[in-house]
């Protein structure tokens, strides 16, 4: 490290783009801006609201909430009332918004719902987004040593 002069470790993958990401591209980044179709929020699972939090979400005192990303606060609001609709959430534009980052939040009145639809698709490695009396029968999160000492890397790394 540049800072520091430790060592450290790093690795990293890349792959090839498959072509059915450009077409997601051409709809959510139409003209290089990030957008929110209506089409898309209106049609949204249980499923796809799930890997959208895994995603952009956090779990913050208790609640979960969505960085949004760049957008107006027009756009937000809109993505907020399609989502309230589609789920019957009591989802609003965050104060703790900025001109780069709207987020939209989710109420605790409305919270255990929201939490309902999306722990069914939560991995062992997820479970730190939600509560744990919301944790999926069978899944218990993986407790990964710590150690600060030398680990000589296996031969296929080294």
């Amino acid at each position: 490290m540049e800072v520091s002069g430790q060592v450290a470790y790093a690795f990293g993958f890349r792959t090839a783009q498959h072509p059915w990401l450009a077409t997601l591209r051409d709809i959510f980044y139409p003209e290089g801006r990030k957008v929110f179709p209506a089409s898309v929020l209106t049609s949204l699972s249980a499923r796809s609201l799930a890997f959208w939090y895994w995603d952009d979400g956090h779990f913050d005192g208790g609640l979960p909430s969505f960085a949004l990303g760049d957008i107006s606060d027009l756009e937000a609001e809109e993505v907020a009332r399609l989502v309230r609709d589609r789920f019957s959430l009591d989802t609003y534009v965050k104060p703790q918004s900025t001109e780069t980052c709207k987020i939209m939040g989710v109420r605790a009145r409305t919270a255990d719902v929201f939490f309902y639809l999306v722990r069914d698709f939560a991995t062992e490695d997820l479970l730190y987004k939600i509560p744990q009396k919301h944790w999926p029968r069978g899944v218990v999160p993986r407790v990964v040593p710590l150690t600060k000492e030398a680990q000589a890397l296996p031969r296929d790394l080294a």
